[in-house]
Formats: structure tokens, sequence, C-alpha cells
């Protein structure tokens, strides 16, 4: 089949590469035209640039239409020597209103813009690019700064995030502050679109949580790398919003180093041994860790019940021997515990140390008192009372260090409100008060101490 350029002259340009011929010849042929020899003018091509002309034909071609236009019955395509009527012809193949010499040249120059920028989809594909390498570095800025408040246990958010608001929270003061030291930053961050700023609270849990799952891949990796085996260690705790959490910690041979790793919380819904050993076994088995490579376990004494408790529920999971070993850190506070249990004199003091602090505690105006007991007096440093704890020997020790070293305060502020109190606290402020002043409770205090 022939080609559409197949039957073009020779002489001038072949392809939409090339630029247009325009040969400049002393004389051009000459035609009798109307009574006059007409021919083509090399001052043309200053007119109208995209002419090219054909020596062997005597004909004028325009460069843009040959290549770009979709007609071809155009006589500027095929040549054109009809020189009486250039001008009327020229003004017609510019000028109408379906131009095909306007269109061939608008897509002529998107041509050569396309070999200098690439084609439309390369800029389009370049300009994705661009975008993914700006929402990375912001992400990974943002990142950053959710892992510095996590590593400082700082929050995140604040109470409002607006702009009109003076503390806007952890996270957007400090990006914030790195924008105003990183230009490039604050630019990137400007920049994004409006719904992708990634400063939603549900991408900062998300990446959170990411970098949780992150870090036990990591711990899995070591324990897979190294002894392939691991002990678990899981202990209750409450949190400040009052929720019961399950804290699960591994145990395991690292570099010839013996390591504990976090593993995560879990919510306690109920606190029967089959709930708390079905958290502990899908921390385990979430986390990525082969539950059956557990060769012991450690827990405080109540979850140790060897017939129906955690340590026997956990073993037959794990399908192996799995040895308890009881928690070293509550082993002598258990002991000491229950020696002050069996000595009726120090059990009444413990009691009356927890009691005294429990009754302080369920009141902000209480507590109040004995803060300002002690600015009274004239202690230099205002403490609060230490809370008892049974799990923990050092909450006992720093309660009964308090009421010795600051015995003085504590017994003005039961008297201030017992005076100045609600009538419900002036019976309890008296036995307190009786309590404490008696020789028995002062001497028990200094010896304990």
């Amino acid at each position: 089949m022939e080609s559409v350029f197949d039957s073009d002259p020779s002489d001038i340009s072949k392809d939409k590469d090339g630029r247009p011929v325009q040969p400049n010849l002393q004389t051009f042929p000459k035609t009798l035209i109307g009574g006059k020899n007409r021919g083509f003018n090399s001052s043309w091509y200053e007119k109208f640039n995209m002419i090219e002309y054909s020596k062997s034909r005597d004909k004028i071609y325009f460069f843009c239409c040959r290549h770009f236009s979709t007609s071809r019955n155009n006589s500027f395509v095929t040549g054109f020597s009809d020189w009486k009527h250039m001008y009327k012809k020229f003004d017609e193949h510019f000028n109408s209103t379906k131009s095909h010499h306007q269109f061939a040249r608008e897509k002529y120059v998107l041509y050569l813009q396309s070999k200098q920028k690439g084609t439309i989809a390369t800029q389009i594909s370049a300009h994705h690019k661009n975008d993914v390498i700006r929402n990375r570095n912001v992400l990974s800025s943002h990142v950053e700064i959710i892992l510095l408040c996590a590593q400082q246990e700082i929050a995140l958010r604040g109470h409002r995030e607006n702009e009109q608001t003076s503390n806007r929270g952890n996270f957007i003061e400090i990006l914030e502050l790195l924008k105003q030291k990183c230009p490039d930053l604050a630019k990137n961050v400007e920049s994004m679109p409006g719904n992708a700023k990634y400063i939603d609270h549900h991408i900062q849990n998300e990446i959170i949580e990411l970098s949780g799952k992150l870090t036990r891949g990591m711990i899995v990796k070591e324990i897979q790398d190294g002894s392939n085996c691991y002990s678990v260690i899981a202990v209750e705790t409450k949190d400040k919003g009052g929720i019961e959490q399950l804290s699960v910690c591994v145990r395991y041979l690292c570099q010839c180093e013996i390591v504990e790793r976090f593993l995560g919380f879990t919510d306690l819904h109920k606190f029967d041994a089959e709930s708390i050993t079905d958290g502990i076994s899908k921390m385990i088995i979430n986390s990525g860790l082969d539950i059956t490579r557990c060769v012991s376990q450690a827990y405080d004494g109540v979850m140790s019940g060897n017939i129906s408790g955690v340590c026997k529920r956990f073993q037959s999971q794990v399908g192996g021997p799995t040895p308890y070993v009881h928690c070293y850190a509550h082993r002598l506070n258990f002991v000491l515990v229950d020696c002050c249990a069996d000595l009726k004199d120090i059990k009444e003091v413990i009691g009356l140390i927890q009691a005294i602090y429990n009754f302080q505690s369920q009141s902000v105006r209480r507590s109040e008192y004995f803060k300002d007991a002690q600015a009274m007096i004239g202690y230099d440093k205002i403490l609060e009372l230490p809370k008892s704890c049974d799990t923990r020997r050092s909450s006992q020790k720093n309660g009964i260090s308090y009421f010795h070293n600051r015995l003085d305060s504590v017994i003005l502020a039961l008297e201030n409100i017992s005076e100045n109190g609600k009538p419900a606290d002036l019976a309890e402020c008296k036995g307190f008060l009786h309590q404490l002043k008696s020789f028995r409770t002062l001497l028990l205090i200094f010896i304990l101490d």
C-alpha cells in the first residue's frame, strides 16, 4: 500500500523530526498566469516559517500540515503553485473556522514539547513521582515526631488544635517548630492536599500501631536467629483510665545475653484464668511467635494455679512442660506481707496508713488539707501522701517513712479536717487521730522505718 508520503517530492522534509526545507535560489521558476509571469518569492519564508519549497515540482508545502494534519485533501499538503491566488488561499488556510493548519501547528508545538519534557504520560508519571517523594518526606517527619512523643511519654494531641488555640498539642507544636527551622519541610507541608495532611488522630494511631508491629517483628527475628526459644512474663495492671490490662513480655537469649522485651498490652474484660490465658496466647501468636517454643512462664502468685489456673491452662496450649517460675520481684514482698499479717500490731499500723491514704485520696479538698499542713509547719518541699500497695514493698516503705518524718503535718491536717470539714469526716478523723497519737502506733512506725 502506498504511504502518504510516497507521492511527495524527494527534496522536502521526510519526517516530523526534520525542519522545513527552504532553499534560497537566485531565481525561482516563473509561470505565465493571468498574463503575468509569476513564481515563488523567498521573502515568504520569513512571513510563513512553516513553508517548504520543492525545486523539482516548483510547489510549496506547509511542514506542520504535511506531518500532523489529519486531512490529506489539502493543496498545502499535496503541493500548491497557484501563485496568483496565493495570499487568498493563505488567508483561507489560516483563518477558516475549521482550520486544519491551526490544529496541525498546535500538534507540532506539543510534539516539540513532548520531545523536551516527555510525553503527557511521562510528565504525569514524573509529577506523580515528585508527589510521592514529597508525601514520603512529610510523612517521615510526622513519624519521627510521633516516635519522639512516644519515647518521651508525652501526649500527641491537645485539647483544641485549631489555629486560634495558643497550645495545639505536642505533635502540631513540634511540627510547627520544624517548619520554622526547615523551609523545605514547610513548603512540602503547605503544598499537601487538604485531604492528605497526615495529622488526623486516626493516622497517628495507625503509625503507632505499625511501629509496634515492626518492633515486635524485630523481637521475633532476634528470637528465631538466636536460641529459637523464649519465656513468657505476664502481669495484670490498671491504667490511669481504670482499664485493666495484661502486660506481656518475653525473655530470651540474644547474642549471648539474656534480654527482656515488652510485646504489648491487651485489655481484660474478664479476670478469670481462661480469659487471662487466652490474652497471653493471642498476644504471642499475633506477634508471630511459635507458642510451642515457649519453655517457661512467670507470673505473680494470683495467676499461678497448678490445677485450673493460668499456669496449667497455658501449659496445655503449649503442649509441653513449660515450668512456672514465680515473679522474683514479688517473692520477698509477699513474704514480708504474710509475716506482717501474722503480727496483729504491725498489721493494724499498716492498715491505718492505708486507711488514711484512702481517706485523703477520695477528695481533692482533703488532699489540699495535707499539703496546706506541710506548708504551715514550714517544710521546704510539699509531698503527696504515698500510696500503699501489697504487691510493692517500696510503696509501703515510702508510706511508713512519710508518717515517720511528717507525722506532725498528718496530725495537723486531720485536726483541720475535723474542725472545718464535713460532718461525715469528723468521726473518721477522730478515729485516725486517736490511733496515731497512741504510744504503740508511734513506736511501731519508728521501728518499721
